[in-house]
Parts: C-alpha cells; structure tokens; sequence
C-alpha cells in the first residue's frame, strides 16, 4: 500500500484539471488511479515517463497508438 501525503502541485495550490479521453479527472481519481497500479507496471510507466522526451516523435505516435488502439 502507498501513502499519499505532502505532495502539492507549486503555484498556491491552483487546480490543474487532469485529461483522459476528453474529461477531467479530479486529484482524487488521478490518486486512485496511480495508487492501484502493481509495482511492476509503477516501475514500467515510471521509465516511460522519464525518458518521454529522449524518444523520437515516431516512437511516441507507435506508443500512442498502442495505447488508442485498447480503447473501448
């Protein structure tokens, strides 16, 4: 289980509104949503978020479109 606590965005606290598939996502949903991945798929999208902006634009497009494509 992981703890979520002390973590703000900088900025006094504004709303920064979270979109997935066109609706925003509320800090707690967002939470609940990263809190519940295993560890293993934490550490996968960890690396994947670390190294988004070595990647060329056609290996994001092939990553987003692997993504679109499970979309229901």
């Amino acid at each position: 289980m992981v703890e979520v606590a002390g973590v703000e965005p900088a900025g006094g606290g504004a709303s920064i509104p979270v979109n997935k598939r066109g609706s925003e996502l509320s800090p707690e949903a967002l939470t609940h949503i990263l809190t519940n991945f295993t560890d293993v798929d934490r550490r996968m999208l960890s690396r994947i978020v670390e190294r988004w902006g070595d990647l060329s634009e056609e290996l994001k497009r092939a990553v987003l479109a692997v993504v679109h494509s499970t979309d229901s």
